[in-house]
C-alpha cells in the first residue's frame, strides 16, 4: 500500500555519546517517547552525532532505489512484527478454524470452558470473557515464526496483551507467556508509557490518533526507517551521507543499537540476569552481551550481531557462519575440547547456544549467553563476582543518560540490588534512596523495601511499601509485605490491617493465612489467630510455614499435645527450617510444664540449628545453652552462654546481650531458665 508523504512519528531514538569503545561511555537506548498532544505528532531520534533530521518517509520511498534489499527485508520476520487488525490479520490468525479448538492454560484458576476466548465480532476481533466483558483485537505482534499475541489500544494511551496468544509450533491458542499472574481475566493494562516502548519495536512510524495510535495511518512492522532513521533529507538529495548506517558501528556498538529492541543487560533486573532465568533467551542483544565473548573481547573486534545474522535476509540457518566467528578466537576447537568429540566442522550452536523451548510454549528461542552450559556461577566466586561488576558498570552507563523519573527509579533500584550484592550496604542504601526519591512503580517498591528490611531500615521499608499499597490498592503482595515486615518486628496489632488487606485480595493464598493468624496471636487475638492458623493448614497440609504458626498459636493457648503434634508436623515437612527447630526445641526443653518435655529430642535439635550457624550465630547460641541447662550439663550450658553473650556484643546486638547475661546468671547458680517466648523476629 503506498502511504502519502506526511509527518510520522519514528519510534526510534539512538543516543550516542561516542562509538569509540564500549566502555567508553557510548549509550544507545530507545528514545524517550513522550505523550503526544495532538492528532499527529513528529518526533525524530537522534541517530548519531550530526545525522540530519527530517521526516521519515516509508519504506516505499526506500524501495525506489533499494529495490532488492526493500524486497528481501519485506519478508524478513522483523517486517512482519506487528500489523494492525486488518482483514488479512484476520484471515491469518482468526479463522473459524483457528477459533475453534480450546486454549492450552498454565496457570491455575477455572477451567478452560471459563476462561477467555476469542469469538467474531460484528467490527473484528473480541476476546470475550465467559462473563460478558469483551476487549477488541487492535493489532498483533509478533512475526508468526513462533505465533503471534494479539494487543488492545485504549483512548486513554495504555495497552493490553491480551491473554490468549497463538503458539505456532503447538498449533493452538495459549495462554499468553508472563500473564500468569495478570489480575484482570482478559490481561492487564500497561501504562501508555509501557505502551510506547512496547510499540517502539512493533511498529516503524506512528501516527497518533489522541493518545493511541492511528491504525491505518501507522507503518507497521520494522522497516527500513526503524533501524536507519528518517530517510526525507537522503530522498531528496539521494545523498547516503544523510542516513545513519548502523553497519558502519564498531560491533560492540552494533550489539547495542540492536538492543534497543532486542534488549540489553540492564533492561532487565539484575537477578534475572544473574540467575539465568530462561526468559532472557527471547532477548537475544541481552544475553550476548553477558557473554565473555562479548565482555572480554576489545569493542573493535568483539562478535556483533551481523557476524552471523543478515538483517536484511530471512535466513535459514547460521550455523556456517557462526563456526567462522568461532573461529576467530578457538583457532583448534577440538583441542579445546577434553571429552567431547570436536571438529572443525562441528555445530557450535548445539551446545553453546542451545534452543529453549520452555519460554513459549511449542517454540525454541537461541539462547545467545554463549557459555558452557549449566548452572550459575557459584555464589562470591570470582566469575560471579566478574558478572556483577559488569552488570554494575553497565547500570552506571545507563543512568549517565537522560531519562524520566519512572525509568530513573527502575535503574537507581537495581544499582542498588548490585551494590547491596557486593556488601556495598551504606552505597546501596544511598542509591535505593535516591530511586524512592524518583517515581518508582510499584515493582521497584516492593524490591527496594525488601533491600531495605534486609539492612535493617525497617521505617523505611514500611514507608515504602506504605506508598505500594496506595499506588495498587487491589495487589495482595505490598499489603502482605508491610504485614509481614510488621510482624517481624514484633508489631502484630500494626500488623493485622494489612495481612487482613492481603487476605481479602488473595484468599487462597497459605502464605497469607498462616501471616494473619501469627498476627492475630501476637495481638493477643488468640481465638482468631487459631481460626487462620486452621485455615491454611486446610488451605495447603503441605505446608510447613501453615503447620509451624498454627503450632504457636496453639501453644499460646497452651493446647500443649496439639502444639507438640503440629510443630512436629512441620518438622517432618521441613527438618532443617530454622524456625521450626527453634520451636520445637523450645517447647520440649524450656515450657514450663512437663507434659510433652522431650529434653534429648529438645538438645539434637539445639544442636542443628547451632550448626546451621557455625556455632557462632547469638541466638542458636543462646537457645542452645537454655537446653543444655535444661538437660542438666550446667557447666557447657555456662560456657555456651558466655560465647553467646560475646557474640551479641561484637554484633552491637546489646539488648539482647543483656537478656542473654540475665540468663547465664541463672546457670552459673545451677537453674533451669523455663519460657514459652518465641520472638517472632529471630529467623529474618
Amino acid at each position: 500500500m503506498n502511504r502519502p508523504f506526511l509527518p510520522r512519528l519514528l519510534l526510534s531514538g539512538l543516543l550516542v555519546a561516542s562509538t569509540a569503545g564500549f566502555l567508553a561511555g557510548s549509550t544507545f537506548r530507545m528514545g524517550a517517547l513522550p505523550v503526544p498532544q495532538g492528532p499527529v505528532r513528529t518526533l525524530l531520534g537522534e541517530w548519531a552525532p550530526g545525522a540530519p533530521a527530517g521526516d521519515p518517509v516509508g519504506s516505499e520511498i526506500c524501495g525506489a532505489c533499494h529495490a532488492d534489499i526493500a524486497a528481501a527485508q519485506e519478508a524478513h520476520p522483523m517486517a512482519r512484527t506487528g500489523r494492525p487488525l486488518d482483514a488479512e490479520a484476520v484471515d491469518s490468525w482468526f479463522s473459524a478454524d483457528r477459533l475453534a479448538p480450546a486454549v492450552l492454560w498454565r496457570s491455575e484458576g477455572p477451567e478452560a470452558a471459563e476462561r477467555p476466548r476469542y469469538r467474531a465480532a460484528a467490527e473484528g476481533i473480541d476476546l470475550v470473557d465467559p462473563a460478558g466483558e469483551r476487549a477488541p483485537v487492535h493489532a498483533v505482534f509478533g512475526s508468526g515464526l513462533r505465533g503471534v499475541t494479539p494487543v488492545q489500544f485504549a483512548p486513554d494511551g495504555a495497552m493490553r496483551e491480551l491473554r490468549v496468544s497463538w503458539s505456532h509450533g503447538l498449533g493452538s491458542w495459549i495462554e499468553t507467556p508472563g500473564s500468569e499472574n495478570d489480575r484482570h481475566p482478559l490481561g492487564d493494562l500497561d501504562s501508555p508509557r509501557e505502551m510506547r516502548n512496547c510499540v517502539g519495536c512493533h511498529a516503524t512510524a506512528v501516527v497518533w490518533n489522541g493518545l493511541a495510535p492511528d491504525l491505518e495511518q501507522s507503518e507497521w512492522g520494522v522497516g527500513c526507517e526503524r533501524c536507519h532513521g528518517p530517510g526525507e533529507a537522503h530522498a531528496r538529495s539521494a545523498n547516503s551521507g544523510l542516513v545513519f548506517n548502523p553497519g558502519r558501528l564498531d560491533p560492540a556498538a552494533e550489539v547495542r543499537f540492536c538492543g534497543q529492541c532486542h534488549r540489553q543487560p540492564a533492561d532487565f533486573e539484575p537477578l534475572e540476569v544473574l540467575r539465568r532465568e530462561l526468559g532472557l533467551a527471547r532477548h537475544a542483544g541481552g544475553s550476548l552481551m553477558m557473554s565473555a565473548c562479548f565482555r572480554a573481547s576489545p569493542a573493535e573486534t568483539t562478535i556483533a550481531c551481523t557476524d552471523c545474522h543478515d538483517p536484511h535476509r530471512a535466513e535459514t540457518s547460521v550455523a556456517e557462519r557462526s563456526r567462522a566467528v568461532c573461529r576467530r578466537c578457538h583457532e583448534d576447537p577440538a583441542a579445546a575440547h577434553r571429552y567431547e568429540r570436536v571438529t572443525a566442522a562441528s555445530d557450535c550452536l548445539a551446545c553453546h547456544l542451545p534452543q529453549r523451548e520452555e519460554v513459549f510454549p511449542g517454540a525454541g528461542f537461541t539462547d545467545h549467553w554463549i557459555r558452557v552450559q549449566g548452572t550459575p556461577p557459584a555464589p562470591g566466586s570470582s566469575e560471579e563476582r566478574a558478572e556483577i561488576e559488569y552488570l554494575e558498570l553497565l547500570y552506571r552507563n545507563e543512568l549517565a543518560g537522560d531519562h524520566d523519573p519512572v525509568e530513573e527509579a527502575r535503574l537507581l533500584v537495581a544499582l542498588g540490588e548490585l551494590l547491596f550484592a557486593q556488601g556495598l550496604g551504606d552505597t546501596a542504601i544511598e542509591t535505593l534512596e535516591r530511586g524512592l526519591e524518583a517515581e518508582p512503580d510499584y515493582q521497584r517498591l516492593l524490591k527496594a523495601a525488601a533491600l531495605l528490611r534486609q539492612t535493617g531500615r525497617a521505617e523505611s521499608a514500611d514507608a515504602a511499601l506504605t506508598r505500594a499499597t496506595s499506588m495498587e490498592p487491589e495487589a495482595a503482595q505490598a499489603f502482605f509485605d508491610l504485614g509481614d515486615l510488621r510482624l517481624a518486628e514484633g508489631r502484630g496489632t500494626a500488623a493485622v490491617g494489612p495481612l487482613e488487606r492481603a487476605r481479602e485480595l488473595d484468599a487462597t493464598s497459605t502464605i497469607v493465612a498462616a501471616r494473619l493468624g501469627a498476627a492475630y496471636r501476637e495481638a493477643g487475638r488468640i481465638d482468631e489467630g487459631l481460626r487462620e492458623g486452621l485455615a491454611a493448614v486446610e488451605l495447603a497440609a503441605s505446608s510447613m510455614t501453615a503447620w509451624l504458626e498454627l503450632g504457636l498459636t496453639r501453644w499460646r493457648r497452651r493446647e500443649l499435645t496439639k502444639a507438640d503434634e503440629a510443630l512436629r508436623t512441620a518438622h517432618r515437612l521441613d527438618s532443617d527450617a530454622p524456625p521450626v527447630l527453634d520451636a520445637l526445641a523450645r517447647l520440649l526443653a524450656l515450657d514450663p510444664d512437663p507434659e510433652v518435655r522431650d529434653v534429648t529430642e529438645a538438645r539434637r535439635l539445639a544442636e542443628r540449628l547451632a550448626g546451621f550457624g557455625g556455632y557462632e550465630e547469638p541466638y542458636s547460641l543462646d537457645l542452645l545453652a537454655a537446653v543444655y541447662a535444661a538437660d542438666g550439663d550446667f557447666e557447657l550450658a555456662v560456657r555456651t552462654a558466655e560465647f553467646a553473650v560475646s557474640q551479641a556484643e561484637t554484633a552491637g546486638a546489646e539488648a539482647f546481650a543483656q537478656e542473654a547475661r540475665e540468663r547465664l546468671t541463672l546457670y552459673r547458680e545451677g537453674e533451669v531458665w523455663r519460657s514459652t517466648d518465641l520472638p517472632y523476629r529471630r529467623f529474618e
